[in-house]
């Protein structure tokens, strides 16, 4: 593989990257119909969110080809969802566009 195809598949694997935490990024309703609660602290803020607490959290995953398992992120709210979101989408925007600018 040459160096202008290793860029055009680190292209696309951003670009799927993008769309795979646009697609996933939704608000989640706590289960109620569980014998326990469960929790975790926001990706953001670090906020205690229970199901016993919190009606609804916020949460993406984000995944590369070469990662086994994507990572999961969960926020206590869209705000703090926001943040992390808005930062992951434009760091993949950035890369994108620094392969881009080699062949301009």
């Amino acid at each position: 593989m040459d160096h202008e195809q290793f860029d055009a598949w680190t292209i696309w694997e951003h670009e799927q990257t993008l769309e795979n935490l646009q697609q996933s990024y939704k608000c989640k309703e706590f289960r109620k119909d569980l014998k326990r609660g469960w929790g975790f602290k926001c990706s953001n803020c670090d906020e205690k969110v229970s199901s016993k607490t919190h009606h609804e959290y916020w949460g993406f995953t984000i995944s590369f080809s070469q990662q086994p398992v994507p990572d999961l992120y969960r926020f206590c709210s869209k705000e703090c969802g926001d943040v992390i979101y808005n930062r992951l989408y434009q760091k993949h925007l950035d890369e994108i566009e620094l392969i881009k600018q080699k062949y301009r």
